[in-house]
C-alpha cells in the first residue's frame, strides 16, 4: 500500500524565453491513471514579487487548493470528459424514469453550442465558480424570472461568470 504523501511545492526564480526573471511555483500531480505528472505556474515576475517571501504569500492559496485536491479526484479531468460522462448516464433515453425528451433536447443544444466549445478543453480545478455577494449562488435569484442572471446591471453576468467584454460592432 502506498503512503500519503504530502506535499507544499516549490517555488524558484527562473528566466522565461524573453530573459525576464519569473517567479515559478513546481508542484507534482497525480493523473487520472496513476500516473505523476510534474506541472508548473508563473506567479509573477521579480519586479512584482521583489522578495522570495512576497511571492511565497502569493502561492499561500495556491497551497491550500494543492492540499485540498490532493487525493486527485477532481484532477486531470476536462470539462469534455465531464460532458462525455453526463451524455453517457443522463441523457439517455430511460422511457418514463429519465428525462423528457424535450429536456434532453435543450440539455445538448446548451452543451454543443457553449458549455463545451468554451470549457471543453479546461480542467474541472480550472473552472471558477462565479461570484456572488451572499457566497452563494442561487440565492441571489430573480423574483419574478426565478434565474439568477441580471440583465440589467451594465455588463450583465460577464463580471460574474469572468468572461470578456463583448465586442463592439459598428464601429
Amino acid at each position: 500500500m502506498k503512503k500519503a504523501r504530502s506535499q507544499k511545492g516549490s517555488l524558484c526564480l527562473s528566466v522565461n524565453g524573453s530573459g525576464t526573471e519569473v517567479w515559478i511555483f513546481r508542484w507534482w500531480e497525480t493523473s487520472t491513471d496513476g500516473r505523476r505528472v510534474r506541472r508548473k505556474r508563473q506567479v509573477g515576475t521579480l519586479d512584482q514579487y521583489k522578495t522570495e517571501e512576497a511571492a511565497e504569500r502569493a502561492v499561500r492559496n495556491w497551497r491550500l487548493v494543492l492540499r485540498a485536491n490532493q487525493d486527485g479526484a477532481a484532477s486531470g479531468i476536462t470539462m469534455r470528459a465531464l460532458i462525455g460522462h453526463f451524455r453517457e448516464k443522463e441523457l439517455v433515453d430511460k422511457g418514463e424514469d429519465g428525462r423528457a425528451w424535450s429536456t434532453r433536447d435543450r440539455y445538448e443544444a446548451y452543451l454543443n453550442s457553449w458549455i463545451e466549445p468554451r470549457w471543453g478543453k479546461e480542467e474541472l480545478t480550472a473552472i471558477r465558480a462565479p461570484w456572488s455577494r451572499s457566497g452563494c449562488v442561487t440565492s441571489g435569484r430573480n423574483r419574478a424570472s426565478g434565474s439568477g442572471l441580471n440583465w440589467s446591471r451594465p455588463g450583465g453576468n460577464r463580471s460574474r461568470w469572468h468572461l470578456p467584454a463583448r465586442p463592439r460592432s459598428g464601429i
